[in-house]
């Protein structure tokens, strides 16, 4: 079969965006009813000079987890966690950097927090959360203006400036003298930046685009999301100048989420901005199709405005992670917890209306009378301190009209409601739902089932993210690290700088998740650990061969991450890293000097040289290894210190005839 023709490509991606389009209209109209409930808008159906009133639950119920959400995703631990398949270093080695730089793109760059606080929250209102991630190739410019350098200066200034990392080109754009004969200069410089990176972006569920019925994202026809971009942000990521020009301005009708999200800024319909500045639309898309024609369908990147293809190329992966609170057998979209506190919400409020328009009837009674001796008038208008006038007799000609209050027994229905939706959420709310004078009459069993059942709902949707969004994420940052970073990346990991070129990671690792054990309780967490670590010390105590340096290492680092720090090397040194090891035996060793020196001078009066000696090198030692000599070179020198050390120690012993503890005899 031939290739395919770009007319048919483009009738193609027509009816597959026309399905996947209907398909987010679909959704959008569930999303907006379920953030309208949480801003707590009107419903729609409130009647004039009655309650107003918009229950709060689907408000509460989000807010209640994003606590507990945000220090399981966003806190010291790992996320995450990749491992080898193999025994050998250079697996253990790549899983390690995996691990490392994965979650350093997670979780450490400047915009990550709002990023996954975004993508959890979206998950927790929505029927899904999306993030999408994509390498970045962007050209950024810059100007700056110096004053009073010299023409040398100026040139050393500028080849700095062109040997730094990520420059492009630097430009003398203006010079000035400053005075007359002097050699001195006033220049402004335009250095222009060619910037890569990953990056991981927030998705609005509105632009999101998938086949109606797909079974996930990798089994879709198409997935991918519509991106408003100006042209000179086009022009910035590579695409020609004339080709941007002649794609079409975007329209600018918003839809329901929009109009919520940005309804109280007001309409921008009116604005005229330059031509760099207007929005193009933009379809991002990953399609699956038959291209070349050999009868199998692959994966493709197509990205297009208008009619206009402006990429086409074969993509491996499908570059979307996609979260939802409650997954769905056999469906790429599940629930959100907003969409199980709904009825619940829509039934509160219209009871606390009706509680709200019983007290008002209660409390404004209105009466039956007798017209021919009353005045109505005065009836009609409520006056405090007013006076009725009557010609007959008042206890006979008038009766109020009594409305019987109900708050008490409508305070009962609500309760049970609010029971019904603690079942169904796991909200520790449903403790509200005790009757104030039955509190004393609770155990303590009682309320440790109800935390226990909300901390497993909160452990569950936590694992479910783990193991769904978040592994996807994951996997595809690999993927995408591994086919287009070809160079050297350096980022700090626990304080020190670490080195990665993704280009050379050649090992498949399997990825398990580090989060939703006891993830809504950390005091449980932190306990656990603890117990751990205290039986390892009782082991150890008895010599046994269950535990060692490194076991303990690991309790002491679960320990201090699941307390909120997470440069656990600022406290503890890893028995994995020799450099460190080494460092802290150097100091126990030059202690021990001190202590030797002490306790020789207490019996001779020689200044101990070789001691003083001895202390140098420890002190020349230490220096080699903190400039992060490799671990071979730190064991060999190590052994030929404690060599020297023990010979050294062994002439003092025989010099001064004092017993030198390490001495060989």
């Amino acid at each position: 079969m031939a290739k395919m023709r770009e007319r048919d490509l483009i009738a193609f991606l027509d009816a597959a965006d026309s399905d996947a389009a209907s398909y987010a209209q679909t959704l959008e109209l569930l999303n907006a009813e379920m953030v309208s409930a949480y801003h707590t808008e009107p419903q729609g159906d409130e009647e004039s000079d009655k309650s107003q009133f918009v229950s709060t639950d689907v408000f509460d119920l989000v807010e209640s987890d994003m606590p507990s959400l945000v220090r399981v995703f966003l806190g010291a631990d790992d996320i995450l966690v990749f491992h080898p398949i193999g025994e050998g270093k250079e697996d253990k080695a790549e899983a390690d950097q995996k691990t490392k730089y994965v979650n350093y793109l997670v979780r450490k760059q400047p915009e990550s927090f709002a990023t996954i606080h975004g993508w959890l929250k979206d998950a927790e209102l929505h029927k899904t959360g999306v993030v999408k991630f994509y390498h970045e190739e962007r050209k950024t410019t810059d100007e700056r203006k110096i004053k009073g350098m010299s023409g040398d200066e100026l040139t050393v200034y500028v080849n700095d400036l062109q040997s730094a990392r990520d420059v492009d080109s630097v430009e003398i754009v203006a010079r000035e003298e400053a005075d007359e004969g002097k050699d001195e200069y006033t220049v402004t410089v335009r250095i222009t930046k060619k910037k890569k990176r990953i990056v991981i972006r927030g998705v609005p569920p509105e632009s999101f685009r998938i086949s109606r019925n797909a079974t996930s994202k990798d089994e879709a026809v198409v997935v991918g999301d519509d991106v408003r971009k100006t042209r000179g942000q086009l022009i910035a990521e590579g695409y020609d100048r004339e080709v941007v020009k002649s794609l079409p301005k975007l329209n600018q009708d918003a839809t329901a989420l929009p109009r919520m999200r940005f309804g109280s800024q007001g309409s921008t319909d009116d604005f005229e901005s330059h031509w760099a500045n207007e929005l193009v639309e933009i379809r991002d898309r990953y399609v699956l199709l038959d291209y070349d024609g050999d009868g199998i369908a692959e994966r493709r990147h197509i990205v297009r405005s208008g009619d206009k293809i402006l990429e086409n190329e074969p993509f491996g992966i499908v570059p979307y992670a996609l979260l939802s609170s409650i997954l769905m057998p056999h469906a790429a979209i599940g629930r959100s917890r907003a969409e199980i506190a709904l009825p619940t919400k829509k039934l509160k409020t219209q009871l606390i209306r009706q509680i709200n328009n019983n007290i008002f009837s209660v409390n404004n009674p209105r009466a039956v009378v007798n017209d021919r001796n009353f005045e109505l008038d005065d009836l009609l208008v409520h006056k405090f301190n007013g006076i009725v006038r009557t010609n007959g007799v008042p206890s006979q000609d008038v009766m109020p009209l009594v409305t019987p209050y109900i708050g008490t027994q409508a305070l009962e229905i609500i309760q049970y409601y609010d029971a019904m939706r603690a079942q169904s959420t796991g909200s520790l709310m449903a403790s509200q739902g005790l009757e104030v004078s039955n509190l004393t009459k609770e155990t303590a069993t009682r309320f440790e089932g109800v935390r226990d059942v909300s901390e497993a709902k909160i452990e569950l949707m936590a694992r479910v993210y783990a193991e769904t969004g978040f592994r996807e994420l994951f996997d595809g940052l690999v993927w995408l690290a591994m086919h287009y970073q070809d160079s050297d990346t350096e980022i700090m990991v626990l304080g020190r700088p670490l080195t990665i070129n993704p280009s050379r990671w050649r090992y498949d690792h399997y990825a398990s998740a580090t989060v939703g054990l006891a993830a809504g309780d950390s005091e449980e967490l932190l306990k656990n650990a603890g117990t751990l670590y205290q039986i390892q010390e009782a082991l150890r105590a008895r010599g046994s061969q269950l535990v060692d340096e490194q076991k303990v290492y690991n309790s002491l680092n679960k320990i201090t991450k699941t307390m909120g720090v997470s440069n656990v090397n600022d406290y503890f040194n890893d028995p994995s890293k020799p450099q460190e090891l080494l460092l802290a035996q150097l100091e126990q060793m030059s202690l021990l000097i001190v202590q030797m020196e002490q306790q020789l001078q207490a019996s001779s009066t020689n200044p101990l040289a070789e001691a003083e000696m001895i202390r140098a090198r420890a002190e020349m030692l230490k220096q080699q290894t903190s400039k992060e000599i490799k671990a071979a070179e730190i064991e060999q020198a190590n052994k030929e210190f404690m060599a020297n050390m023990a010979a050294k120690l062994t002439e003092l012993e025989l010099k001064y005839g004092a017993n030198v503890p390490g001495a060989i005899v």
